[in-house]
Formats: C-alpha cells, structure tokens, sequence
C-alpha cells in the first residue's frame, strides 16, 4: 500500500486493499487478503479474508488442489471430488492441524477455484494458476453471456472496531453447484471476479462509514488481474470513492522495496 501511495504522489491516510500470495502477518499467519486502514507511517488491519488452512506450507501455493481441498472443507463440503493419490492425507493434515498454516491469502483463494475449475493443479512458475484462471475468465463460449452472480458474505466481528470478515464459503458452495450443474466453465470465472470486485467495494464501504475515508489505494499481486482490477475499480468509483492504482512500479512484490523505503524515509522525519 505504501507502495502504492508513493506511486501516485500520495501520503494521506487511506483503505488499502492489499490482496496477493502470501506474507508473514503480525499475529503469526500467513495474510494476503487484506483491508487496512493505512499511510506511510503506521497500519490498522480493518477486515480479511476468512482464513483458511495451508497444508503443508508453501507446497499448498505451487499445488492449487491442496487449497482446493482445504476450501472444500471449510464450506462443509466433500473432498471426493479432488483426484491425487495425496488427497487424504492432506485431508488429514487439514482435519489434525499437522504441518498447516492458517492463511488469509486472496491468492490461494484464486488458486483454489483454479483447481475447482480443473485449470490448473500443480504450478511451475508463481502465481500460474491465478493468471490461467484470468484467462479462462476473460474467454469461452459465453463469453457475451451475463456473469454468473455468486454470494460473498461480510461477517461483523464482537466488537464494532473489530476487522470484517469476508466470507468466501457461499462462493464455493456455487461454484461447485455450477461445476456440477455443466455451467461453461467461463461463466463461473467471471461470476467469481465480479463477486470479489463487489464483496471490495461493500467491505470498504464499510470502513468508510467507520473512518470518512474516501480514498482507496488496490496493490498486491492479484491486482495484476485486469479483469479483477477492472472491475473493482468500476465497483469503487460506482460507490464514490477515488481509487489509486500502480502506475510506475508494479503492485507485485516487484513494488515492495518502493514502498519499504517510503516507509523508512517517513519514519525517520
């Protein structure tokens, strides 16, 4: 996010989206699907994703049908469906909390409807299944058809202060009816881009009723996807808000050392 500001001149207080693999959060998990309430000097996490479990660590973010499983299981649902000789082991590792993460990454979610959709299972370079599922969205047969529409509830947590939690188990539980149902594989793509893009727009709108901030700044990898950028934008601007996205650097890690220095020099003042 910091990244994000200097990119754009900026160094205001501002909701940041922060949506991409997987980094090393303050509490000990591993985070990726942030809302944060920040600017150059401090951070406030402000909502996420509903955290899910890694098996295995980082062998869950080169084999998309580990997450595959792991989101099966969190919205109550089989694993029958996953096909690899490993599957109930992971399953296993899952269920007794052995060699697992909890991680609230938007990537791994990404890579989890990958696999759902049989796009890709096993990667051989970062962040492949997210970019093929881009493309599997972006195309097919239905492609002029209207995007299938998918739920994703925002959970309040105890407290009013407390970060909102974006719940991804409706969209799961549609998305391998449609499967299931022969729904043209793109039409889900989409369906699960515009509902991302719309569950964005409702958790910042949120915060903003909260803080009066109107700016919104998108980074992290996932925002490499134009069809997710795109649209989020579209949801944000719709709502009121100014959206700051990269310009120069990009909102991969290949931006990371911009905004670290940002963050450095404003502390040092």
């Amino acid at each position: 996010i910091a990244s994000c500001l200097i990119d754009n001149g900026r160094n205001e207080r501002v909701i940041g989206v922060a949506w991409d693999g997987t980094g090393y959060g303050l509490d000990g998990t591993m985070w990726g699907g942030e809302f944060l309430i920040a600017d150059l000097g401090s951070f406030e996490r402000a909502g996420f994703l509903r955290p899910v479990w890694m098996a295995g660590g980082d062998a869950a973010a080169k084999e998309p049908w580990r997450m595959a499983i792991s989101y099966l299981l969190d919205a109550g649902l089989s694993t029958e469906r996953v096909v690899h000789r490993s599957r109930d082991a992971v399953r296993r590792m899952i269920e007794e909390g052995v060699r697992t993460t909890p991680t609230s990454s938007a990537g791994r979610l990404f890579d989890a409807v990958s696999s759902l959709l049989e796009v890709r299972q096993r990667m051989t370079y970062e962040g492949q299944a997210a970019a093929e599922f881009e493309t599997l969205a972006a195309g097919g047969s239905s492609a002029s058809e209207p995007a299938r529409h998918y739920e994703v509830r925002v959970e309040s947590g105890a407290a009013e202060t407390a970060p909102l939690i974006v719940d991804s188990r409706p969209l799961i539980q549609a998305v391998v009816r449609d499967v299931d149902a022969g729904v043209d594989r793109s039409a889900i793509g989409r369906g699960v881009h515009h509902a991302l893009a719309r569950v964005i727009g409702a958790v910042c709108a949120r915060i903003r009723e909260r803080t009066k901030l109107g700016v919104v700044a998108l980074s992290g990898g996932c925002f490499q996807n134009r069809i997710l950028t795109s649209l989020t934008h579209a949801e944000l601007t719709r709502l009121g808000f100014e959206v700051l996205l990269h310009r120069r650097v990009p909102p991969n890690d290949g931006g990371i050392s911009l905004g670290q220095a940002a963050v450095a020099t404003w502390l040092k003042k």
